[in-house]
């Protein structure tokens, strides 16, 4: 009886294992949420972005906010940042589980979520569609 136990028992941790290797992350995927935000006629786009220390996605994106193309259109926006170890509570409301997070909120109260880091094309073209709206 008990190495039918230890076998079911294996059994159960391969099984385990297995799930968490074969599940593909979920990282950049476009419209994970849809958040409705009332957002006045005059608003500018905003992004709302959650990072946290020690996370290289994060530091990638800080870099990337700062190439010249992007600051222009980031300029052009509402910037919110919140940290996951000074803003808990923000973190908690929007539902981050993992960082990088961005929300973009396009002028009629829309928004996307993007979770992890994105190539620079793949921001500008976020951006300039925001910006268009």
């Amino acid at each position: 009886m008990q190495k039918l136990f230890d076998i079911f028992s294996l059994g159960l941790l391969l099984l385990f294992f297995a799930a968490i290797i074969i599940v593909p992350p979920m990282v950049n995927n476009a419209n994970q949420t849809t958040i409705e935000y009332t957002v006045d006629k005059e608003a500018k786009p905003q992004m709302i972005y959650f990072s946290m220390d020690g996370c290289p996605p994060c530091q990638y994106m800080k870099k990337l906010f700062k190439d010249k193309d992007v600051k222009n259109l980031l300029d052009k926006m509402e910037i919110r940042y919140y940290h996951r170890e000074m803003n808990p509570d923000k973190v908690r409301e929007y539902g981050v589980r993992l960082f990088p997070t961005m929300f973009f909120v396009d002028s009629n109260g829309v928004s996307k979520k993007y979770v992890g880091a994105m190539n620079k094309e793949k921001l500008i073209n976020i951006l300039q569609s925001l910006n268009k709206s």
